[in-house]
């Protein structure tokens, strides 16, 4: 027996971002890339109360905010987003990007998707990513979805899974449990 379905909440467009918000992300980011670089670049704020933008615009030292593999740029985020969740009271993410490199990183993903599912389609086994994040699987997950000869899914535990990206028998539906 199925089960009526609900209808579907409707999605409330997010409130515009406040000055109280935007004062807090901006001190917040002067003290962390003065305390980091010495200096205090400029860098643009937009969003909402629940999603905040933060791009640096210094190509001088995006290397150096970036990191290897980007984990500097992690560490920065995730330190301003304890510190803004902390003092603003309520839930919201703050994303930093310098240098286009989030740009940069979401195209070398999808680069690698195509790479490893035309792998597993002319060598008939599944292949693996590297642990991801939940936001790198979903980009994964989306760059093959239109791919009819492959499905793909997320595998493992705690917040790196990879996705393996499986070859599809002909006689398979289109229907792939993609889950991030």
């Amino acid at each position: 027996r199925s089960r009526p379905e609900r209808p579907a909440a409707p999605e409330v467009p997010a409130e515009p971002m406040t000055p109280e918000l935007e004062a807090l992300v901006r001190e917040v980011m002067e003290k962390m890339l003065d305390g980091i670089l010495g200096q205090i670049p400029d860098f643009e704020i937009s969003g909402t109360t629940e999603r905040v933008a933060v791009l640096v615009r210094d190509e001088d030292n995006s290397g150096l905010l970036i990191g290897r593999e980007g984990q500097t740029l992690s560490a920065i985020q995730y330190l301003v987003n304890r510190i803004v969740i902390r003092r603003y009271g309520n839930p919201v993410k703050v994303q930093l990007n310098t240098g286009e490199y989030r740009e940069r990183q979401d195209d070398n993903l999808r680069k690698m998707a195509i790479f490893l599912a035309d792998k597993a389609k002319s060598l008939g086994r599944p292949q693996s990513t590297k642990p991801l994040s939940s936001y790198h699987r979903r980009v994964v997950h989306l760059a093959l979805q239109e791919d009819e000869a492959i499905s793909t899914r997320s595998k493992g535990d705690g917040p790196l899974k990879r996705v393996l990206i499986l070859p599809r028998s002909r006689g398979e539906s289109h229907n792939n449990g993609q889950r991030s």
